[in-house]
């Protein structure tokens, strides 16, 4: 028999499925039992299936005689023992084998293996194969390490092990396997990625399926079953079955793992008070289970025995990337900064190798100078025998070649010998610890500090696209009968928006882009402007001088040289434009006066005085370099699918500074400090993390995300993002990230990160734990499984119902046209509500309006107030429809849905304010608010700061602390008004108008 069990990095389910290139980790194809042999020139000794080996020196039994034998006849021999003995086991077993009687067949061959101490290698081959039709795979992992131990030499068992474990989602169970075949130059690419972290392999849910279906009898295969509810992220499913199998199979270590991990997951106190109590006892000095203690220490607050845990991970794993994030995390609780800095550094070190590894398992496994740059990276880390296994492999490819691949795989072969250990001495971040100073670890199981908040449950708020009856005509990329033109992945990620009041009337315009042309040439038709009178839009972009002919992407709306008008800063394929207000309702293109070079695929921008020096800066986010992707396309045999990004190379992102007379000078050499550049689509900017000083954080797709802030002592911005929690997903995964929103989602003060990504993966929730780090806390608030199915883009928190509490919006819709139609191409939007338990849930379609009972390609999203009455609306963009105006209809009910709105105008800070947070208290409870710009997904919000406030009166005891860090006491603000609040030039004193509508 043979089996293949194809095996997925988890990461691959995002581009495997997507097709937008076969790639990302196809992991281990194995031929296990039955498959040509791996040793050289020598094929394995396990027949076709059918043909059993015998013992070949006594006759053979015939099948009525086997019929007949009682099962009593394998005690005697079990008493008599011997040579003789274990042969006529081994006969007894064939005959069974061979007439489908597998249960009998392996009860007869254990008989053997207690009889004889060791067995030749074509025993185990005979037992492994019944094990295996007989629906037991973890006993064919248990009975491979025995052969492996007993016949070193023989390679197919290293496989062999390597391809069943990682089917069945314990593939650490084959580590020592895949180190083996490693150092004697056997596997190939995937061999080497697994072996450099296993717990990244999904189970084959196809393989495990099958043996359930086979043999429903076997409980050991729960375990497969549950493996693959942990890699969805269905732990309360895992914990389960893990639970009921534990019941009847505690022998089966992996399940204690996993049951470990499920219930940290699940935040079950109970369970994992259980569990550590009972867990045997040669787990409890493993990495797995110091990895366990140091999140559940973690999730409960107790920092210093969660870091103590965590190094004890790392003592023994140094490699235990999970347990780097979750040591920095600690240690910065307990402010230790100089140590948590040491885990920053080699978290760095470590995101940089794991994307180099996806950038080229996705440029199709032939990049000798991607083979070559893990490999120095590895050295770097202290992991010379992965290094070797990575040099090695660049001889065996084409593409991208090194100049001298002979003297640099000379070189990192010198610095391996027989005896180099896996890991070299003095270069585990371990080492650099002394653990005592943490003291002894202690389990804690108070579970105050996961425990939800409730509140009274939120209305289910109105909208209805009223774009055609409000004449607002904006479609970013007509729908062309060509659907060949959905191939190009220049044409999927759509235009933005942004809500721009250029003519102060206090009536929010709007500015749309358009990318109806060629990329980096001027022939589209030009981006629109429509001026907002009294509630209903009128085109206007020509005669008011705003005529961007660029292939449009992002729109930022900024006063770019603080005058008090708004002026329009397009991100663009191409050229960006930069067109000033003049503030007689026209605009001025300004993009060559002011410096303003480069062509480029933008994607989006923000602009705030990032690094505090009185001048604004503009972070603009690019995407994919060079003219390949406007010149290559990809297809599919089923689907009509877009080129995955990562088969292009990153353009990195730029910065600007905005001098005083207006000019921009180019400062990108400020954010030298990146591991890896990133293909960036959405942006966020403002006081993100609350520890003074501005930050940027950029949504990649298909890489880590970026979280920059400056650092004055550097001169220069570093990147955070991995390290404090919003870089990669809880799995420690990269993902195809697009859209960000961020608001104070949990009410407890600061602020929390939303991410949109690919179908068939989940969007990410970042809770912040704790100040300036986050965790993806998506599973525990009910937010996980309903994005699953779809691919979001913009997305937006805004308080719809002015409850006090903010709603989530996503924008769906996907990039690849199935060849059958349009059905899982355009995607019903979602709206989701925190309710009373304190987890989200997804509002009906059909209690919202009939926008959301419809499927779209959502791209874009902004917020404003088009009619100005205290209810929030969305503008949303389509990729190949025209685009939305959701206008707010929900009802008004006394005594509820009252609002504030408040405009800030910076004056020793910058004009704009980003960065500002008001904060104060409705009914006891303590509100912040965040101005922002970038806003998500190519767009701007309406500059304005809006506080529902449910039944209250007022906003009470309101601060501002501005950019500049001054503070102004404002006071209470009365309901449904609008304020405009201007920072004083001393501190503490207020200017506050009250604005007439």
């Amino acid at each position: 028999m043979v089996v293949h069990p194809d095996l997925y990095f988890e990461r691959s389910i995002d581009c495997h499925r997507r097709k937008r290139g076969q790639s990302m980790l196809l992991v281990l194809v194995l031929a296990v039992l039955g498959s040509v042999g791996c040793e050289p020139h020598q094929h394995s000794s396990t027949p076709p299936s059918n043909e059993v080996p015998t013992a070949a020196a006594q006759p053979r039994i015939n099948a009525t005689e086997v019929r007949s034998t009682p099962r009593e006849e394998l005690k005697s021999l079990l008493i008599v023992g011997g040579d003789e003995a274990a042969d006529s086991a081994e006969r007894l077993g064939d005959e069974y084998l061979k007439n489908g009687r597998i249960d009998d067949a392996i009860e007869s061959y254990r008989a053997v293996m207690e009889i004889r101490p060791e067995s030749p290698r074509g025993f185990y081959d005979k037992l492994l194969q019944a094990y295996v039709r007989s629906g037991q795979p973890y006993e064919a992992v248990q009975l491979l390490k025995q052969a492996i131990a007993e016949h070193p030499s023989a390679t197919q068992f290293y496989y062999d092990i390597a391809g069943i474990s990682s089917a069945i989602g314990m593939a650490e169970e084959s580590l020592f396997a895949l180190r083996v075949l490693i150092k004697h130059g056997q596997g190939d690419f995937q061999t080497i990625a697994v072996a450099m972290d296993p717990g990244r392999v999904k189970p084959d849910w196809n393989y495990i399926y099958d043996l359930v279906r086979a043999h429903p009898q076997r409980q050991e295969l729960q375990y497969g079953l549950a493996a693959i509810d942990f890699a969805d992220r269905k732990y309360h499913e895992a914990a389960t079955k893990l639970s009921q199998l534990l019941a009847v199979r505690p022998d089966i270590d992996p399940a204690w793992v996993l049951y470990g991990q499920a219930i940290v997951e699940a935040e079950d106190g109970t369970a994992i008070q259980d569990w550590a109590q009972r867990l045997p006892v040669h787990l409890r000095e493993t990495e797995d289970y110091w990895a366990i203690a140091g999140d559940w220490s973690l999730r409960t607050g107790n920092h210093e025995e969660a870091s103590r845990a965590y190094l004890e991970t790392l003592r023994i794993n140094p490699g235990h990337f999970h347990a780097m994030r979750g040591l920095y995390q600690s240690l910065s609780e307990l402010g230790l900064s100089s140590q948590a800095d040491l885990v920053a550094e080699r978290i760095e070190m470590e995101t940089a190798v794991r994307d180099a590894l996806g950038r080229f398992f996705e440029g199709e496994h032939q990049s000798q100078t991607f083979c070559f740059e893990i490999a120095d990276q590895l050295i770097e880390l202290g992991r010379p025998w992965e290094a070797y296994g990575w040099a090695r492999k660049a001889n065996e490819v084409t593409h991208d070649p090194v100049a001298n691949l002979d003297q640099r795989l000379a070189h990192v072969t010198r610095s391996i010998a027989a005896g180099t250990p896996w890991q070299m001495p003095g270069s585990s971040l371990a080492e650099q610890f002394d653990p005592s100073e943490l003291g002894a670890f202690h389990w804690h199981f108070d579970l105050e500090g996961v425990q939800p908040d409730s509140f009274p449950p939120n209305r289910v708020p109105k909208l209805d696209d009223r774009a055609l009856a409000l004449t607002y005509h904006h479609e970013a990329l007509p729908r062309s009968s060509d659907e060949e033109m959905w191939l190009w992945i220049y044409q999927t990620v759509g235009g933005g928006v942004g809500v721009i009041d250029f003519d102060l009337d206090g009536w929010p315009d709007l500015a749309s882009s358009v990318l109806d042309g060629t990329p980096m040439k001027s022939d589209n038709l030009p981006n629109t402007l429509h001026r907002n009178i009294d509630g209903k839009f009128r085109q206007c972009n020509v005669e008011a001088g705003y005529v961007d002919h660029g292939f449009g992407q992002g729109i930022l709306v900024c006063d770019y040289n603080e005058d008090g008008f708004p002026d329009l800063f397009d991100c663009n394929i191409g050229e960006n434009r930069l067109y000033q207000n003049q503030g007689d309702g026209t605009f001025l293109d300004v993009t060559h006066a002011v410096g303003l070079e480069g062509k480029r695929w933008s994607a989006s921008a923000a602009m705030a005085d990032l690094d505090g020096d009185g001048l604004n800066e503009i972070f603009e986010v690019c995407y994919c370099g060079g003219d390949e992707p406007f010149r290559h396309q990809c297809g599919g045999d089923s689907h009509l699918v877009t080129c995955p990004p990562l088969q292009f190379p990153a353009e990195p992102d730029v910065l600007w500074s905005v001098q005083p007379d207006g000019r921009l000078v180019d400062k990108s050499q400020l954010l030298a400090d990146v591991s890896t550049v990133g293909r960036g689509l959405g942006i966020v900017a403002g006081q993100l993390d609350g520890s003074g000083g501005l930050d940027c954080y950029i949504a990649n797709d298909m890489s880590a995300n970026h979280l920059w802030s400056y650092r004055h002592e550097q001169d220069g911005f570093q990147e955070t993002g991995t390290t404090r929690g919003l870089g990669l997903s809880g799995a420690s995964l990269a993902q195809a990230s697009m859209g960000v929103a961020v608001a104070d989602a949990d009410g407890d003060g600061d602020l929390d990160f939303y991410v949109t990504h690919f179908s068939r993966d989940y969007n990410t929730y970042y809770e912040q734990i704790s100040p300036g780090n986050w965790a993806d806390r998506t599973y525990q608030a009910g937010m996980l499984e309903p994005t699953m199915p779809w691919l979001g883009f913009g997305t937006q928190f805004l308080d719809l119902t002015n409850s006090g509490r903010p709603d989530l919006f996503i924008a769906n819709g996907h990039v690849n046209r199935p060849a059958g139609g349009d059905k899982d191409y355009e995607m019903p939007p979602q709206l989701f509500q925190r309710a009373e338990t304190g987890r989200w849930g997804e509002s009906a379609a059909s209690d919202i309006g009939g926008y959301f009972e419809g499927r779209h390609l959502g791209r874009s999203v902004a917020i404003t107030d088009l009619n100005r009455d205290g209810r929030l609306d969305l503008a949303v963009t389509h990729a190949s429809t025209p685009s939305a105006l959701l206008v707010n209809q929900t009802e008004k009910v006394a005594n509820e849905g009252a609002y504030v709105r408040i405009y800030l105008r910076g004056t020793v800070s910058s004009r704009d304010a980003v960065g500002a947070t008001v904060s104060g208290t409705v009914q006891g409870a303590l509100r912040s608010y965040p101005l922002l710009s970038g806003n998500g997904y190519m767009g701007s919000n309406e500059s304005v700061i809006h506080v529902g406030l449910g039944p209250a009166d007022t906003f009470q005891d309101v601060k501002i602390t501005w950019p500049s860090g001054r503070v102004d006491q404002v006071g209470d603000l009365s309901k449904s008004q609008e304020y405009l609040c201007v920072e004083s030039s001393e501190q503490n004193a207020p200017i506050v108008f009250k604005l007439t509508r």
